[in-house]
């Protein structure tokens, strides 16, 4: 796995060989096609991200990909579907947990 991974605050890399998580249910794996570095990706990247990130941090949450691997699901997905990712999908909009934006009143 390829990964863009910074180490601390202004030392970026890219890093081959990352070991693939296990997959729960409810999940999938996915071959990201393309990926956008966003203001909060830049803002880690200075050091200056207003909330608490540990480091080192793998950056990158808006994805387009390729389903490789899923269980059977409610939603139909099936392997070689092409999806986006919602990076915030277990916030308080969706009547799960609270993501960490809603959960320091800024969702």
């Amino acid at each position: 796995m390829r990964s863009i991974y910074i180490q601390k605050p202004g030392t970026i890399k890219i890093v081959d060989g990352l070991k693939l998580p296990s997959l729960r249910r409810g999940e999938a794996l996915l071959k990201v096609n393309y990926i956008g570095i966003c203001g909060s990706d830049v803002s880690i990247y200075l050091g200056e991200m207003p909330m608490v990130v540990e480091f080192p941090r793998i950056i990158g949450h808006e994805i387009s990909a390729e389903i490789m691997k899923i269980g059977k699901n409610k939603q139909g997905f099936r392997v070689g579907n092409l999806v986006t990712v919602l990076p915030y999908f277990n916030c308080k909009n969706f009547g799960q947990r609270l993501c960490p934006a809603c959960a320091e009143g800024r969702g």
